[in-house]
Parts: C-alpha cells; structure tokens; sequence
C-alpha cells in the first residue's frame, strides 16, 4: 500500500492497537506484579530471619500506583487527543504533504500517554498507559534519516517502527510511591 493511499485511521488503528497489546495495564494487568497497582499494601514485613520480632514495616502505594485501563480508553483518548488537533475524518487519505506532521502527532500522543513504570520493589520495569498525563509536550526530534524513513515508506508497516523508536526516546518514567509505616 503506497503512502498516496494510506488513511489516517489505518495510522491510528496501528499505534491503538500496539498500545493495546503492550501497555501491561492494559492487556496483561493481571500479570503485573502487585508493588505497581494502586492500591498494593505489602502487609507486615518483619526483618529478614527474624520471624518473632515484634519490628516490622508496612509499605503502602502513596502515589503513581499503575491502575487497570480499559482498552476502549486508548481509542477514546486517541480520538479527543486528535479532535483538539482538528482532526475529526479519521477516514480520510492522508495527503503526503501532511504525513509527517501526522506522524508527529503520533509521537506525541504516545510520548505522553506510554510511560516505563517502576518500583523499588522490584527489578521489572513495565510499559503501561498513562491516563493522567494529559499534557502534550511538542518537545522532540525527528532526525534527518527518521524523516527519509517516513516520506520513502509504502505502507504504515514500514512507519510504524519509526514512531516506536522516537516514542522510545521520548518516553517519560514513572516510579511507583511508598508511604512506610514502622511499628514495634
């Protein structure tokens, strides 16, 4: 499929679906490890091979606590993120000369919505989808060869690694928050 003929919700549909699929609060939640969602409550935590010892700690999620995202909610923050754009005819072919400011747009929606999560309590880092970010950053950089990539492409398979890449380079971290209660 040649750029000439690719429509803006075919683009769309791509970048939706990739956050669908590896965003892992929004289709593996159930796999993420408990420290990361809202809510995680470590329990009593006595010191390391002292069972008996009446010291312990609790560690309660206080903030950037990862919560569940429903699928129709990427598709929905897609679409409000592109309307205050001024684009509403997703079904429209994409004119080669608007391309790359599409493309753009892409990259800024994921830059802000996909962030790498992590914790303190643990080594595994998650991508996940961030609906409190709200506030688009135009901050970025398309490099010369990025750009060849994108205008020289037949179809929205050969774009579409270049979005991932520059959302990559672009992409906030969150770290998951812990309030540490002590008691003896």
């Amino acid at each position: 499929m040649r750029i000439e003929s690719i429509t803006y919700q075919q683009v769309v549909n791509t970048v939706v679906s990739w956050i669908q699929t590896n965003c892992s609060n929004v289709a593996n939640y159930t796999n993420m490890e408990a420290c990361f969602k809202t809510g995680y409550s470590s329990g009593k935590v006595r010191y390391a091979g002292n069972d008996t010892s009446p010291s312990c700690y609790t560690a309660d999620i206080s903030s950037n606590g990862v919560a569940s995202v429903a699928s129709s909610t990427v598709s929905t923050d897609m679409s409000n993120f592109l309307s205050s754009r001024g684009l509403t005819d997703m079904s429209k072919t994409l004119p080669v000369s608007e391309f790359l400011d599409f493309v753009k747009n892409m990259v800024v929606f994921c830059s802000t919505k996909v962030v790498m999560v992590a914790s303190q309590y643990s080594s595994t880092k998650y991508i996940c989808y961030d609906t409190s970010n709200t506030t688009y950053s135009n901050t970025f950089n398309f490099d010369t060869n990025d750009t060849k990539k994108i205008v020289e492409a037949t179809d929205v398979e050969e774009i579409f690694p270049v979005i991932i890449t520059n959302v990559r380079q672009n992409m906030r971290n969150k770290t998951c928050q812990y309030k540490i209660t002590m008691s003896v």
